[in-house]
């Protein structure tokens, strides 16, 4: 082998293990950007230009060896590929579902072609040894060629199997192959070039086998230089072929070219009106302004907006094809009343809050004449490329399954529009803060009202039903659940469940997984009750929240803790088993009912004891001041809390449904039932009662 030779084949084995490399490492930067934190679609442009300047170092490589055309041709396709799905990123307006797909399918074709030419190079290499005699390396490829080909088919198997199945496990086992084929493409390259391509070993001396020598590749070029010259010299047939190969100018090439790059820029970024009126609910059209399609014509929200507000919104597009990842619409909104147009500059359509604010997609919050009122960091309109959430969407969509690393506790609605996450007063602004959603790696975080970062977007989930004082979130791998105050800080640590929240008196209950005795109450500002207790919730408790608090060491050190719209307990209670309590049409409660073996008593807020425990059961009336008394053998009385007990001879049988009367019947064994108001007065006919 010449030395010109050898040098042409070391450049592509450089060249590939830099091609194969570099996969690696794109590879590896994606996964690292899903755990951990992503890459902004700006770095994924850089990723796309140094990778489309390998191929183009690698091509002209391999196409100035002339050793292995069929490799060249394919690798010319691959760098044709890589330029289209920069091209479509770099252009398609934001995370669309269309560009996605494309960008999918472009990776697909690109893995088909990787196989291909490593797949060709060990084909060749096959020849190469065939040639030297040399079975013991034919056979060693042969046997690297089907791990090529095990390792390729198991990621198809894989993949296919994943939309099925939904495992993270399968997710990562498809990840685990692609690193194994890339170390493979790697390997390969090396052992190949080192071993078979630049072979320099001597010419073969065997008994019958006659001495030879490898024929150069510049040797090969004079042959077939001097075949064609001799070709000239031969008389011609009369019979003659048309040229079909037409020779194309590049000029003509090159304007080509130009002109479709302006028809494309021409049509992606001018704007075209629609041909829609719009409507209200009647029918009449509100405004001479059209739309491309039906929109809303009224407030999001009437609350917060005067009588004399009404805006429509309209929109316009691109002259792309809808079904094209290039297609874009804008949006603009119409003051009805005031006559003010915004113009259609807004990318995403406007979502007001009860305020009257809405995100614009641009940085800022507007108001319903579209004025800037308020100014947000980058980070919320941080985008990454569609390859990258192309990963997200595959593990995400693979989470939906696992039931183990998901199946947490009910979770509260989370109603998440325009770009931010709503409050439970259905505001965008809540408590200093404002929730958003990243189309970065499509997690939340939060800001100030003053426009600085609390959080990156790493929460998967966060419910903004408390109004961001306290938060329960989903951790960025979706693996455990933690409450956050308003400044996006663990207040438990997480790994957590069991979590109810209790907004009137501001508490949250919850447990640690795996450990019986850890329920913890704890105020919304972070404050825990004595940790030496766990606090299990008490049912049936009416507009009381109770709470039973038993010592982690001695259970027999228990109590009632009972709270009522404030994070101070109202009253605690030694020795007691139940309690429950109704407020008054003002929302006070001042009267409590205990129970202390079997026995039912009612209290004051201050322990007084209004009732003795002489009575079996205590039931509770539509008037939070007037109580049934149940005593022996289901004789009752009325316990009138602001006036006095009334003590009647009659038997107990039950209350209607409103609470407001009682169902009695008589002492002497009769099946006659009549019914008694909260004033002790009955009605003068006794009937039968229907038990149905």
């Amino acid at each position: 082998m010449k030395v010109m030779d050898k040098i042409k084949f070391s450049r592509i084995s450089t060249g590939l293990y830099v091609f194969a490399g570099f996969s690696l490492i794109n590879l590896l930067i994606h996964l690292i950007g899903f755990y951990s934190f992503p890459l902004f679609s700006q770095f994924d442009y850089l990723l796309y230009i140094a990778k489309i300047l390998i191929d183009i170092a690698l091509y002209n490589t391999f196409k100035e060896s002339k050793a292995f055309l069929k490799e060249t041709k394919w690798l010319r396709f691959i760098l044709y590929l890589d330029i289209i799905e920069l091209f479509i990123s770099f252009f398609s307006p934001g995370m669309n579902n269309i560009g996605v797909l494309y960008i999918g399918i472009l990776i697909i074709l690109k893995f088909a072609l990787e196989y291909r030419i490593f797949g060709l190079l060990i084909k060749d290499a096959t020849g190469y040894a065939y040639d030297r005699i040399d079975t013991r390396l034919s056979d060693k490829i042969q046997k690297y060629n089907k791990k090529w080909i095990v390792i390729n088919g198991l990621i198809v198997v894989a993949f296919i199997s994943e939309f099925p199945i939904k495992k993270t496990l399968l997710v990562a086992v498809i990840c685990i192959l692609f690193i194994a084929k890339i170390v493979f493409e790697i390997y390969i390259s090396f052992y190949l070039f080192n071993k078979c391509f630049n072979y320099q070993g001597p010419v073969f001396d065997r008994k019958n086998i006659p001495t030879i020598e490898l024929l150069h590749f510049d040797e090969l070029d004079k042959i077939d230089a001097e075949i064609h010259e001799e070709s000239k010299t031969k008389p011609k047939k009369d019979i003659q072929f048309p040229n079909l190969h037409i020779h194309i100018d590049k000029r003509i090439t090159y304007c080509v070219c130009l002109l479709v790059a302006l028809l494309f820029v021409f049509m992606r970024f001018t704007y075209i009106e629609g041909n829609m009126d719009i409507l209200d609910d009647n029918g009449n059209v509100l405004t001479e302004k059209k739309t491309v399609s039906e929109v809303w014509a009224r407030n999001y929200y009437d609350y917060p907006f005067d009588d004399d507000v009404e805006i429509v919104r309209y929109n316009i597009c691109n002259r792309m094809p809808s079904w094209s990842c290039f297609y874009k619409e804008k949006y603009g909104l119409i003051n009805l009343k005031t006559g003010v147009d915004t113009g259609a500059i807004y990318d995403e359509p406007l979502a007001f809050d009860s305020e009257g604010i809405a995100y614009d997609y641009n940085g800022h919050f507007v108001n319903t004449s579209g004025e800037n009122i308020k100014k947000v960091p980058y980070i919320v309109d941080a985008k990454t490329s569609e390859r990258q959430y192309l990963l997200y969407l595959l593990l995400d969509k693979s989470n939906s399954n696992d039931k183990n690393r998901h199946h947490f506790i009910f979770m509260p609605f989370t109603n998440e529009i325009g770009g931010f996450l709503l409050s439970g007063d259905y505001t965008y602004f809540a408590n200093g803060v404002a929730c958003y959603h990243s189309y970065l790696n499509d997690k939340f975080g939060f800001i100030s009202d003053d426009d600085d970062v609390l959080t990156l977007p790493v929460f998967s989930y966060v419910s903004g039903e408390q109004n961001f004082k306290i938060s329960l979130v989903i951790n960025y791998n979706s693996t455990e659940l933690d409450l956050i105050d308003s400044k996006g800080q663990s207040l438990v640590g997480g790994n957590i469940n069991e979590v109810r929240f209790f907004d009137d008196e501001e508490i949250v209950s919850f447990s640690y997984k795996n450990n019986y005795e850890s329920d913890s109450l704890m105020t919304y500002d972070g404050k825990f009750f004595d940790d030496s207790y766990f606090y299990r919730k008490a049912e049936g408790t009416g507009d009381l929240k109770v709470f039973y608090k038993i010592n982690k060491e001695d259970d027999s050190d228990s109590s009632l803790i009972c709270f009522y719209r404030d994070s101070t307990p109202i009253l605690t209670l030694d020795s007691h088993y139940d309690c429950y309590a109704c407020a008054d049409d003002n929302n006070i409660i001042e009267f409590v009912v205990l129970e202390k073996d079997d026995k039912y008593s009612i209290i004051d807020l201050d322990g007084n004891v209004v009732t003795d425990y002489d009575y079996e059961d205590i039931i509770r009336t539509s008037d939070p001041y007037t109580f049934i008394g149940i005593r022996n053998e289901n004789q009752f009385d009325l316990i009138h809390l602001k006036g006095s007990t009334e003590i009647y001879d009659y038997s107990y049988v039950g209350i209607n449904n409103d609470k407001t009367e009682v169902i009695i019947k008589k002492l002497d064994g009769s099946e006659l039932t009549n019914y008694m108001d909260l004033d002790g007065n009955i009605l003068e006919l006794w009937m039968k009662r229907n038990e149905d």
